[in-house]
């Protein structure tokens, strides 16, 4: 994906800074997934063994591939879900925004695998995981470049331009619920968690774009991401305001080693 047109970096900047009150799910609750469609959840919303077990696949994955994981898998672990962060609107849609920062676009989600993971580090994003059809949040306020399923393994895929140049990715999404053109506020729903393209399991494939190069997000999340223990996948934090700063990793697609691996 190349960089950003400066025609829609512009257009990006005008994109709202609070989420509009006729924006999907403002106002009226967000429908609950369909019940055959749906990862079971206990009476407490700790995460269940069939949810556990998509993400310890993922864990292992990595592990066998390579990536380091700075918390083991335990059985003894919390499986209780981190709560929704303080400082959100009845929507789960952040009220300010710290500049050069993201929004988790699954404000209750866990860490999956990270960027660089796989063999040769071949995984340019960021995996993270909700129940199937949960609403998926654009990580910072801009514009809608592309809603369809044309990118070859991403499915369901929508990519937002943001003010300062950047763009964020959303990829196996279930439905997208914008179309290109549209302005969106940061917190704001663009699309439900699904299991479309090239894909081993529900997640979101999330990836941050800067001067066509793929970079690591994980610390610009505010808050930070955590692992299913509720440990953070990531304690590094930085901003991108005018600049990359050093803390955020990035390579461009074609220094990634590729062979028909799934995302």
């Amino acid at each position: 994906i190349a960089a950003a047109e400066p025609d829609w970096v512009a257009l990006a900047g005008e994109a709202p800074e609070a989420v509009p009150a006729h924006a999907y799910g403002e106002g009226t609750p967000i429908d609950a997934p369909a019940p055959e469609q749906e990862v079971a959840r206990d009476a407490t919303g700790a995460a269940t063994d069939e949810e556990l077990a998509l993400l310890e696949a993922a864990e292992d994955e990595a592990r066998h591939e390579g990536e380091a994981l700075p918390v083991a898998l335990d059985a003894s672990e919390p499986r209780a879900r981190p709560s929704v962060p303080a400082a959100t609107s009845a929507s789960g849609a952040p009220e300010a925004a710290e500049p050069g920062t993201l929004a988790l676009p699954l404000p209750r989600g866990f860490f999956m695998r990270g960027w660089g993971s796989g063999a040769g580090g071949y995984h340019l994003a960021i995996d993270m995981y909700e129940p199937p059809g949960s609403p998926v949040r654009a990580a910072e306020r801009g514009v809608v470049a592309y809603a369809s399923t044309g990118v070859r393994g991403y499915g369901r895929f929508v990519l937002v331009v943001h003010p300062n140049g950047t763009a964020t990715g959303y990829a196996h999404l279930r439905e997208t619920l914008v179309v290109p053109g549209e302005l969106v506020a940061r917190g704001q729903v663009i699309g439900r968690l699904g299991n479309t393209g090239l894909s081993r399991g529900p997640h979101l494939h999330f990836m941050l774009l800067h001067d066509g190069n793929h970079c690591d997000p994980l610390p610009l999340f505010r808050p930070g991401l955590p692992r299913r223990n509720g440990q953070p996948a990531g304690e590094q934090q930085a901003r991108c305001v005018d600049a990359k700063p050093d803390a955020v990793r990035c390579l461009p697609r074609s220094a990634r080693p590729y062979g028909g691996r799934r995302h």
